[in-house]
Order: C-alpha cells, then structure tokens, then sequence
C-alpha cells in the first residue's frame, strides 16, 4: 500500500489532498500492477531498467507518465495529462523515509 497526504493548492482553492495506491509486485520486485485504492487498474510499471514509461486513460483524459528510480531511497514521477479537461504537468520526487 502507499498512501500520500498533503495540501493542495490550486488556484483560489486551497485544501486537504490524499490518495492510495496498491502496488501489486511480482517475484523480482521490479515489475507491478498498481491500483486505485477501490482496486481499479491505473497502470503497469516495469522498472528493470531503472525508468518506465506509463499510461492511464481517466475519461477523456489522458495521463501519460515517466516514473525513475534515481536513487535506492528516491524515484521521480512526472506525469503530462492532456485532454478536454485537463492540461496540466505534475512533477514529484519521493524520497523514502528512514
């Protein structure tokens, strides 16, 4: 499970922001099916080459990503959603806490 908690500020809207995601790995721990917290598919992740490149398809939206392992306690995820009714770049960096 991962879980992340914030606050989210977007334009005059300001406010509490939270999502969960399963990760579902395989054997080698390098390859996962990750999963709304109400077990919908968001997509498939394959890092054994250290980078994946990842698609999710919300409405008629649509949310292309790279996601990189750059560090053994770091990944990078970036994400460009485009579409009707978003147009947007979200760029993350997680650093795993000890």
């Amino acid at each position: 499970m991962y879980e992340e908690r914030g606050s989210l500020e977007f334009g005059a809207h300001s406010g509490l922001a939270e999502q969960r995601y399963r990760y579902d790995f395989d054997a080698t721990d390098q390859r996962a099916v990750v999963r709304f917290r109400d077990g919908r598919l968001f997509h498939h992740i394959d890092l054994s080459d250290g980078e994946a490149v990842v698609a999710h398809a919300c409405g008629p939206d649509l949310y292309e990503g790279r996601i990189a392992a750059i560090a053994p306690m770091q990944w990078r995820c970036d994400w460009t959603v485009t579409g009707p009714r978003k147009q947007q770049e979200i760029r993350s960096l997680y650093t795993r806490q000890q």
